[in-house]
């Protein structure tokens, strides 16, 4: 009887370049930038020790997202609006294009 040999499985991954930024440093930045207090976890709803990914901030912003951003600029409500603001951001050229990582720690 011959052993057959057994296929090493391979786990399929993809390379990506990202940036990575503490939450709290996110948050004085759009301060700073906004004049409007920020909160991520409260933004995003998530707990410490976790980390977010934003995928293809390029500074364009979706006619959808456009009024998120205006009652942020006007009365600093910012639900689910990281994604938004990191656009906003970028478009602005405050970041860099690309990939971010929020890191609440």
């Amino acid at each position: 009887m011959t052993e057959k040999k057994q296929k090493t499985p391979q786990l399929k991954v993809e390379e990506i370049s990202l940036f990575k930024v503490e939450s709290a440093h996110l948050e004085n930045f759009v301060e700073q930038v906004y004049n409007q207090e920020f909160n991520f976890t409260d933004a995003e709803e998530v707990s410490d020790d976790v980390s977010k990914e934003f995928h293809e901030i390029d500074g364009v912003i979706e006619e959808y997202d456009k009024s998120d951003l205006e009652e942020f600029i006007k009365d600093g409500s910012y639900k689910y609006a990281t994604r938004v603001i990191l656009n906003d951001l970028c478009r602005k050229g405050l970041i860099k294009p690309g990939n971010y990582l929020v890191n609440v720690s």
